[in-house]
């Protein structure tokens, strides 16, 4: 999250307008708690306030079984053998919303020497139910998708209980990769 400030820093950008999406929105909710003074509006792309999300992963059964995957992520070596198997095929059955010129760059960048291991550390490194992150000021939007696999609907909704500010919250007929399956109705927010 640091990074995000000393690029704004760099530029000599004192306030802005902040967007994420999966990992990058869960930054986005730490820069917007720990620097509200710095981001003009906040929006998050799929993933909910952390403190609802983790919530809704310690007590909604929901949630629960659509974050199975986090436990498999975190696991070592695993993971990485998975996506790399027969030609990245596990690794490209994620990005079905992708074009092909998409899934080639996507597989371009993961085949790179420890991208992939990178990638999933971010699950071994940072996830865990102790980093709350309290009441957001921030004007917020928060945009989900309802046939998101990863991410269930009660959190988005227990959301608003943290947002002190000006929010909202846009449901679209989606699924998790809103800017590759909604590009059009999440680029004109």
């Amino acid at each position: 999250s640091q990074d995000v400030i000393d690029i704004a820093n760099e530029f000599n950008i004192n306030r802005f307008h902040l967007v994420g999406h999966d990992w990058g929105s869960a930054v986005g909710w730490y820069i917007v708690s720990k620097y509200s003074d710095r981001v003009i509006t906040w929006t998050g792309l799929s993933v909910p306030h952390l403190d609802a999300f983790t919530n809704s992963l310690m007590n909604d059964e929901v949630q629960q079984k659509k974050s199975k995957y986090i436990n498999f992520f975190r696991t070592p070596l695993l993971p990485e053998l998975y996506f790399r198997i027969f030609s990245y095929k596990n690794l490209k059955s994620i990005w079905k919303q992708s074009s092909k010129s998409e899934v080639a760059s996507y597989l371009e960048t993961f085949r790179q020497r420890g991208a992939l291991k990178s990638t999933l550390n971010w699950y071994r490194a940072n996830f865990k139910n102790n980093n709350l992150i309290g009441d957001i000021d921030t004007p917020t939007l928060i945009i989900y998708g309802v046939h998101d696999a990863a991410i269930d609907v009660i959190s988005v909704d227990n959301s608003e209980k943290f947002l002190k500010g000006r929010c909202k919250i846009e449901k679209l007929d989606s699924g998790h990769w809103l800017i590759q399956e909604s590009f059009e109705k999440v680029s004109k927010r």
